[in-house]
């Protein structure tokens, strides 16, 4: 986390803390109707928490779209290198964008 140094100093504070007090488990999954289905046999009205997915979801979305204008590999150059992301989200969320 030091080398976050972007970070708002909240977010450090907060997901500092959370690591001093040691994980505690978290479901993932949630009894509703729309979302990703669980793709496990006896889950199937399970779905994969929004919040879990939403992380990957940046980087898959952005694959998406580089596929669709025909130049698969035209996502790296929003991933790769030399290149930082920033994301405007609520403080319940800061678990999921800088420790899951």
């Amino acid at each position: 986390m030091k080398q976050q140094t972007h970070w708002r100093q909240d977010v450090l504070n907060f997901t500092t803390r959370y690591l001093e007090e040691g994980l505690k488990d978290r479901a993932i999954t949630r009894d509703i109707n729309w979302g990703i289905p669980v793709p496990v046999d006896g889950f199937e009205n399970k779905r994969i928490y929004v919040w879990i997915e939403a992380v990957i979801g940046y980087l898959s979305a952005t694959k998406e779209w580089a596929k669709s204008r025909g130049n698969d590999a035209k996502w790296r150059s929003f991933w790769q290198g030399d290149v930082k992301s920033y994301y405007f989200i609520g403080k319940d969320n800061i678990i999921f964008h800088t420790i899951i």
